[in-house]
């Protein structure tokens, strides 16, 4: 990931649509349910303190901050419906588009709620619940 960040939330290129049938089973279930390929939800480092908002800004920074090593790409997964506030789980794949793991074995990335979402985040979703970040 390179410092000028690009957003891709289409299924329109082969890879994306590989993506996005990989990841596809975590846009549906409860947060105790969803899985990224193994890791549950519980298993990311979990933000204890509710965001009022978050941001398009705060989720690159993220991503700028916390580099593990072999990262290709990030994702983030969002959803909403029927739930309090909105949850994300921000986590990093590696070339074989797979989540990358710490060496204790927990994914790097983490989960978090939000109250609010800014309107430039909301953009990059557009109608979709993932987002990658090259």
């Amino acid at each position: 990931m390179e410092s000028s960040k690009t957003t891709k939330n289409t299924v329109s290129g082969s890879e994306d649509a590989s993506l996005f049938t990989q990841f596809k089973g975590l846009l549906f279930g409860t947060a105790e349910e969803k899985t990224v390929e193994g890791f549950k939800v519980s298993d990311f480092d979990r933000v204890t303190e509710v965001m009022p908002v978050i941001t398009y800004k705060a989720v690159i920074e993220y991503f700028a901050t916390t580099r593990p090593p072999k990262l290709k790409k990030g994702a983030v997964l969002h959803w909403a419906k029927g739930e309090k506030y909105h949850n994300f789980v921000q986590f990093f794949l590696d070339e074989k588009n797979q989540p990358i793991s710490r060496s204790d074995g927990k994914p790097f990335g983490r989960y978090f709620q939000a109250v609010n979402v800014d309107d430039e985040l909301k953009l990059a979703f557009g109608k979709h619940d993932l987002l990658f970040v090259e």
